[in-house]
């Protein structure tokens, strides 16, 4: 029994650091299978189930924004419930929110999403629309409305929201792949349930996950000191809040433009950069003076 025993610790040990070390290609492998899978139901459902599938993807995305947000914004000290980092993240998001409108990152997804749609999607000739079953047509009606819709929500969710902080990152830190793998399957409940109703686009959301997790994992690498409790708590909240406008945003049916808040995910970094020089100075000075 203890031989057992052991070979299931050594095989989960080299399990775990297998998924530690190549989480990143890992995950985008998995969102890539999920929604590839998913895309073999776009264009069979209704409009008003697709509505339903869409407003309870909202929902899911939103209590899973609360839940990491309640574990990073409020602290309980001496018996109270008091908000942490709440000045930080509103002047992050209206920073972020402008150099994203700036930047048209939106818009720059949007047209990428577009284009992997005229890339994948079969083109339907304007003359043969009256014959198409109602299920094509839905497909139709569908990719003419929105084509670059689901590509953009699951490219800002899964590879810019709270998740690769608080599950990627610290689950690196600790050594866990626990927090790793409940970010993969989230990561591939989206994508799985938005390719269902956006299509071919979703599926390379993979992209985000490969770019945003594979550069904040070297990072780490190579600054690992910087990444401090306090910055990562910074940086959760920042990610919790693009997750929360990206679950209401598919609650309400119009996209809000949650790509353009990217960049706030950079204030919080800007911010203990800028304070680690100015308090070395001082200290300096200081120094000096004495």
């Amino acid at each position: 029994m203890n031989t057992i025993l052991e070979l299931l610790n050594s095989l989960w040990g080299l399990v775990s650091r297998a998924v530690i070390s190549a989480f990143p290609i890992l995950n985008t492998v998995i969102i890539l299978g999920a929604g590839l899978l998913g895309m073999l139901l776009y264009g069979r459902w209704k409009r008003s189930t697709r509505d339903i599938i869409v407003k309870c993807i909202g929902i899911a995305v939103i209590l899973f924004a609360i839940s990491e947000l309640w574990s990073k914004f409020f602290v309980l000290q001496d018996g109270l419930i008091e908000t942490e980092g709440t000045l930080l993240v509103v002047v992050a998001l209206l920073m972020g929110w402008l150099f994203g409108e700036a930047l048209t990152i939106d818009q720059g997804l949007g047209k990428l999403g577009l284009l992997l749609h005229r890339i994948f999607e079969e083109k339907t000739p304007e003359n043969q629309e009256a014959k198409l079953t109602p299920e094509e047509m839905a497909r139709l009606t569908l990719t003419r409305e929105d084509r670059a819709t689901g590509f953009i929500i699951a490219f800002t969710l899964c590879g810019f929201s709270s998740l690769i902080f608080t599950r990627f990152l610290e689950g690196r830190i600790n050594d866990d792949p626990i927090p790793m793998l409940i970010k993969l399957a989230f990561d591939a409940l989206l994508v799985f349930w938005l390719a269902s109703v956006y299509g071919s686009g979703v599926p390379f959301a993979g992209i985000g996950v490969l770019v945003s997790e594979g550069l904040l994992g070297i990072a780490y690498s190579i600054w690992g000191d910087f990444f401090t409790p306090k910055l990562l708590g910074q940086l959760a909240l920042v990610g919790g809040m693009i997750l929360l406008f990206g679950g209401i945003s598919l609650c309400r049916g119009k996209r809000f433009r949650a790509a353009n808040l990217i960049p706030a995910l950079f204030i919080p970094i800007i911010y203990t950069a800028v304070m680690e020089k100015v308090e070395t100075a001082v200290e300096e000075a200081l120094d000096k003076k004495k």
